[in-house]
C-alpha cells in the first residue's frame, strides 16, 4: 500500500531519509512506531475510485504499514488532501527545527565548535547530498537558535522584573511600619 505527497523544501525531503524507517530513492516506508508514521498514516484517505491529486513535482510515496488503523486500506484507492499535504510539510519542518536545534545545543555544550556540529549533523540525518548547501541549513538551525536565546532572555527579563517589583513593595511595605 503506497500514498503520494508532494514535499516542496529540498532539506526536508532529504530530512525524510532520517525519518524513515527504509528509503529508496523517493518511497519511504513509514512505521507506526514512529510519531511520523503515525500522523502520516492518520491522515490518509479513502476513495472508491482513484483520485486525482495534481501533484506537480516533488513527489514522495510514502509506502504504508500493515496495521489495524489501515485494515480496510487495501480494498480502496488511498490518498492525501492538499491541505493535509501541507500539514506533513509542517509537521516535517517542526520536528527538523526541534532536532536541529536539540543537536545544535547539545554539541555546544559538548564544546564542539559550530562548523563540526553542522557537519555531524549533516552525516548522522543521511542528508551529506546537501553539504553543497549547508549554508542554508546553518542559517536556519542558527536563527532558530537565536530565537531561542532572544525568548530566555524575554523570559529572565520579566522574571527579574517581577522579583524586583516584590522586593520594592516589601521594602516600602517595611518603611511605612
Amino acid at each position: 500500500m503506497t500514498v503520494n505527497t508532494e514535499i516542496k523544501d529540498p532539506i526536508l525531503r532529504r530530512y525524510l531519509v532520517h525519518l524513515s524507517q527504509h528509503s529508496e530513492g523517493s518511497i519511504h516506508k513509514i512505521s507506526r512506531e514512529s510519531d511520523f508514521g503515525k500522523y502520516v498514516t492518520s491522515l490518509v484517505k479513502y476513495s472508491n475510485e482513484p483520485v486525482n491529486q495534481n501533484l506537480e513535482k516533488d513527489v514522495i510515496t510514502f509506502r504504508l504499514p500493515k496495521s489495524r488503523s489501515l485494515i480496510s486500506a487495501e480494498n480502496y484507492h488511498l490518498y492525501i488532501k492538499k491541505e493535509d499535504q501541507r500539514k506533513i510539510e509542517d509537521f516535517l519542518k517542526a520536528t527538523f527545527n526541534l532536532d536541529a536545534d536539540r543537536y545544535f545545543l547539545q554539541g555546544l555544550r559538548q564544546g564542539f565548535q559550530h562548523k563540526e556540529i553542522f557537519e555531524a549533523f549533516i552525516i548522522e540525518r543521511e542528508m551529506t547530498d546537501l553539504m553543497p548547501d549547508n549554508e542554508r541549513l546553518k542559517k536556519r538551525i542558527y536563527r532558530q537558535s537565536l530565537n531561542d536565546v532572544h525568548g530566555m532572555v524575554k523570559k529572565l527579563c520579566r522574571s527579574a522584573r517581577l522579583r524586583n517589583l516584590e522586593i520594592q513593595t516589601n521594602i516600602r511595605g517595611q518603611l511605612i511600619n
